[in-house]
């Protein structure tokens, strides 16, 4: 059983904060053991009486695998109820509708008949009428049960943490009111999840924001996605009142509307600098290699030379953005689809309509993950990005496992029993603990997102590593191939690292401080 008590200084420090401030934003890097300072934390305030109800908003591998989990093994929490607030049981709720619809068919459609007799005009269409009216009335009360149900389920449920994906969370804050809103502490884990100032998550969380007394945002990467999205992950500490309390006067404060383009702002020089120094009372940032004795990852990119006479229609698309397969034409209308096109023909593959439809066109560079698996000899995770690759890498390394983000999988990876697990970094980057099975990751391609790399990598990283014991490096292997799209991406990443550092280092707490 975990307690304070295996606090490093940095987490006792951390836990100090977030007890005396509302409202706090935990900043650590991925292995910083954020889920055991926030539930030590929210046990010991629910313990205290000071807050009766608590919410962790994550993402549905998060909610699901980690957290039920850590919250047995951690003192302040082992033995409250935690519940997962899962998607309204819709086939259930549907049968509920079709009974009323039952009981009151033979009394709304003659009232439908009627209003469609004193509006006619011209042909008669009072079949497709009624059945179009009760199509509306069988959404309504859908909705209205959907509404019900997770009121219900919300407000009359006896376990004192609740866990629920980003998702579903704005369904659960739609169909809620302020007078209903149940939860006295929320637990934002990942902050970026709402970088988008402008998502449906966040628009529907705002009536609800001044509600809970205590908030406590965990981020491994909030500084990822550049300034602007800071903004959005601020306010839900404190509504606006240190960024400003909505985007366009965030811009207007940090940055110059293009002189000639409507909406394209240009952040200032040194922009970094004032927002680092107008959120330091209330988001606190630690390295924890700093405070660990770990072992320096190791990293490798493998270069993939593509044959030269995919190299050519490489350098024919790239010129000409329109290039003849041996099945198919592709066809690049803009920038962005030639660059997204550029990278499939590098991987081995490209799609070739809106259905998923693909034709390949090399295997040069799952010939080298084949090669460098065996080279391994070690459990690996792999990691794609496309259907395509998916087929293609399940095609030439038959024993591996697509994860599936079940808690049962996690485990069988920990336990040595999985050699391959291949993993969409999309769906599986946050929050896993994926140390215990192996200390190698490949990465089939580079991704765009300084994000998702950072935190996949972090399912097996340093810190991960030394956390539990094992005394071992990381290693990550990068295929690139050799035309240029591929360093393009890296190039991009290495831009936005720097963005990143530049918000960070002003945040870090120091040793000395702790």
């Amino acid at each position: 059983m975990l307690s304070k008590a295996n606090f490093r200084p940095y987490q006792a420090h951390l836990y100090t904060e977030a007890l005396h401030k509302k409202r706090l934003g935990i900043l650590v890097g991925v292995g910083g053991g954020k889920t055991g300072i926030a539930l030590s934390l929210m046990g010991d305030l629910i313990r205290e009486m000071e807050v009766g109800r608590v919410l962790v908003v994550s993402t549905v591998a998060i909610v699901t695998s980690v957290w039920p989990s850590q919250a047995q093994e951690w003192e302040a929490t082992a033995g409250m109820k935690v519940e997962l607030l899962r998607d309204p049981p819709t086939a259930a709720l549907r049968k509920q509708v079709e009974a009323q619809w039952g009981k009151r068919r033979k009394t709304l459609e003659p009232k439908w008949a009627l209003e469609y007799e004193a509006d006619r005009h011209g042909e008669d269409h009072r079949d497709v009428f009624i059945s179009a009216k009760a199509l509306a009335w069988k959404k309504h009360w859908l909705q209205k049960l959907r509404s019900r149900w997770f009121r219900d389920t919300a407000t009359n449920s006896d376990a004192l943490i609740h866990l629920i994906n980003a998702e579903l969370f704005a369904d659960l804050c739609k169909e809620m009111t302020e007078a209903e809103w149940p939860y006295d502490a929320v637990v934002f884990d990942e902050s970026t999840l709402f970088a988008n100032g402008q998502s449906k998550r966040f628009e529907a969380y705002k009536p609800f924001a001044h509600i809970p007394s205590r908030v406590l945002l965990l981020s491994g990467s909030m500084f990822s996605r550049g300034v602007e999205a800071v903004w959005s992950q601020v306010w839900l500490l404190d509504g606006g009142a240190r960024l400003g309390t909505t985007l366009t006067a965030f811009r207007q404060r940090y940055a110059d509307p293009h002189p000639y383009l409507t909406g394209v702002w240009t952040y200032r020089e040194g922009v970094e600098d004032e927002i680092k120094q107008a959120i330091a009372d209330i988001c606190v940032a630690v390295d924890p290699s700093a405070f660990l004795d770990i072992k320096a990852d190791v990293r490798a990119d493998v270069p993939v030379s593509l044959p030269s006479a995919v190299q050519r229609k490489v350098d024919k698309l790239r010129a000409e953005c329109l290039l003849q397969l041996d099945h198919a034409v592709i066809e690049a209308a803009n920038a962005a689809v030639l660059i997204n096109k550029l990278r499939q023909m590098c991987n081995g593959f490209a799609y070739t309509d809106d259905e998923g439809n693909w034709e390949e066109v090399h295997t040069a560079k799952i010939d080298r993950l084949v090669e460098l698996v065996a080279e391994i000899n070690a459990p690996v995770i792999v990691l794609y990005e496309y259907k395509a690759d998916l087929q293609r890498i399940k095609a030439a390394l038959p024993q591996a496992v697509v994860f599936n983000k079940s808690r049962a999988m996690v485990d069988m990876w920990n336990d040595g029993r999985i050699p391959v697990l291949l993993i969409n970094p999309m769906s599986a980057s946050h929050g896993l603990n994926l140390q215990h099975g192996g200390h190698h990751m490949i990465w089939f391609a580079p991704t765009w997102s300084l994000e998702l790399t950072e935190q996949a990598e972090g399912r097996i990283g340093k810190e991960r590593q030394a956390q539990s014991g094992l005394n071992r490096a990381a290693f990550y292997y990068r295929l690139v191939t050799d035309d240029g799209t591929e360093q393009q991406v890296i190039n991009r990443l290495l831009s936005r690292t720097d963005v990143r550092d530049a918000f960070t280092n002003h945040l870090l707490l120091n040793m000395e401080d702790v």
